[in-house]
């Protein structure tokens, strides 16, 4: 999540997602990532996918925009699925903003909501890896 490009090391496995599911997703990227490797997909494990069952179920693959890290809703009226920095964790989560700090939102009730406070020098894009624009349960 900490690199512009995804080094080959790095790489599990390989995925083939249509190229015009991704050619129309719109771009928000801070000037920060807007040089970095647009997409890329992570595999959900049972503590990611927990808070967010069951739009988000372990194993699933989440493709991640990173040229989307602005808060701006993607979609009028709905909410938008963010991956999130978290310490050293990769939070996948439903972000707001709110007094200095980022509010992340769990899909299941049984999850605490979680904030995380932003120093004075920071903003939201520092902690907003990207947008999730697919999501593949079974594959």
């Amino acid at each position: 999540m900490d690199d512009a490009r995804i080094p080959p090391a790095s790489i599990i496995e390989t995925i083939q997602v249509s190229a015009s599911r991704l050619q129309d997703n719109r771009a928000r990227p801070s000037s920060k990532y807007a040089h970095w490797q647009r997409f890329l997909a992570i595999r959900a494990d049972a503590q990611q996918s927990a808070a967010m069952d069951p739009l988000l179920s372990p194993g699933a693959i989440a493709v991640l925009d990173r040229h989307y890290n602005s808060l701006a809703p993607y979609r009028a009226h709905q909410p938008t699925l963010y991956a999130v920095r978290c310490g050293a964790a990769l939070l996948l989560r439903f972000v707001d903003f709110d007094e200095g700090r980022l509010i992340l939102r769990p899909y299941s009730r049984d999850f605490p909501v979680q904030l995380l406070s932003l120093a004075t020098h920071e903003t939201p894009a520092d902690y907003l890896v990207g947008r999730v624009c697919l999501i593949f349960s079974e594959l």
